[in-house]
């Protein structure tokens, strides 16, 4: 019979882990399944801590024996790969905004079909394919208002572009399988541009500059860099506030009057959607993508989340349910 460990009892293989100040709001998040104290959530790195009960018990279930500390290591995850460093920041800084330039669109439209074409966009659908094609036009667009800097617009649409091209081109394995022809890129470089780019999509506060921090965020956490995704996981949340998409309900999916064909009635999946429709639809989508990182980061580092549920409606779109059990 397995002996379940007291709150105060601690394990020796945490020992080489620094423990968390209580001052500073760091604190280890207990782990119960099945009426077993399986470890703690630490703030320190995010992974589950299990106690010696809790790992007897999984080799009870599994009959596996499980060499966590070889899964933890001796550095935290985020430390996995460098993320976007001075050197990079220091190449971009000493262009002026004006000169920093794109990929060629050729390029930026290849990745994008890559993108389209994915499983990937399933999981994350990142852009919405009519609204970022309007966006690369603005960011690839001339004239004088645009050369003289003062465009925020322009701005904004460039970021979005240099932020997306930074998360999918971490895609390669699978880019050089099923797309061998698209040139690479250099994705640290990206992020760099789309991070120096960042403070001036401030005054925009739209779905593009929601798009560029949020992907931003993605991006240095799939490098493991989870305290800098929060930050920006933060920034993204609070243009979300603002832009209203954790009030919009299941209506947000039906079509407008001003869209409806007037030929019968018509469903969600099948109405015609306008420009004001997508926008609202894309909204919806980025608050859960949102959504679902922040509620992953707050169980990786023990913070409490950016999102309050109380303060959204989380009904599901028409169908997901139904949706998540298709073969």
């Amino acid at each position: 019979q397995l002996r379940v460990q007291q709150p105060d009892q601690i394990h020796p293989v945490y020992s080489h882990f620094p423990v968390p100040n209580p001052g500073c709001g760091s604190y280890f998040g207990k782990l119960h399944f099945a009426g077993y104290h399986l470890g703690e959530i630490s703030s320190y790195n995010g992974i589950p801590f299990f106690s010696e009960d809790g790992q007897a018990w999984i080799r009870s279930r599994t009959g596996q024996h499980a060499s966590f500390p070889a899964i933890w290591g001796d550095v935290p995850p985020w430390q996995t790969r460098p993320s976007v460093d001075s050197v990079f920041l220091g190449k971009v800084a000493e262009k002026p905004i004006g000169q920093i330039e794109l990929p060629d669109r050729k390029v930026v439209e290849q990745y994008f079909s890559f993108f389209i074409s994915s499983e990937f966009r399933l999981s994350f659908p990142l852009v919405d394919p009519v609204l970022f094609k309007q966006t690369m036009d603005v960011a690839y667009e001339h004239g004088e208002r645009v050369t003289n800097g003062l465009g925020f617009e322009h701005i904004t649409a460039k970021a979005c572009v240099f932020a997306f091209l930074s998360v999918i081109s971490l895609l390669e394995a699978e880019r050089t399988e099923r797309f061998p022809d698209i040139p690479s890129i250099d994705t640290d470089m990206m992020a760099a541009k789309a991070q120096m780019l960042l403070p001036l999509t401030i005054p925009a506060l739209d779905i593009t500059s929601l798009q560029t921090s949020f992907m931003l965020c993605l991006y240095q956490l799939f490098l493991g860099q989870v305290q800098s995704s929060a930050m920006l996981l933060a920034f993204a949340c609070r243009i979300m506030f603002m832009l209203g998409g954790h009030k919009l309900s299941n209506d947000s999916w039906l079509p407008t009057p001003e869209s409806r064909s007037g030929s019968g009635t018509t469903t969600p999946a099948s109405a015609p959607v306008d420009i004001a429709d997508r926008k609202r639809r894309h909204l919806r989508k980025l608050f859960w993508l949102c959504y679902y990182v922040d509620t992953d980061i707050s169980l990786r580092t023990g913070q409490p989340p950016s999102i309050d549920d109380d303060h959204c409606d989380l009904s599901l779109p028409p169908g997901y349910i139904e949706i998540q059990y298709l073969d």
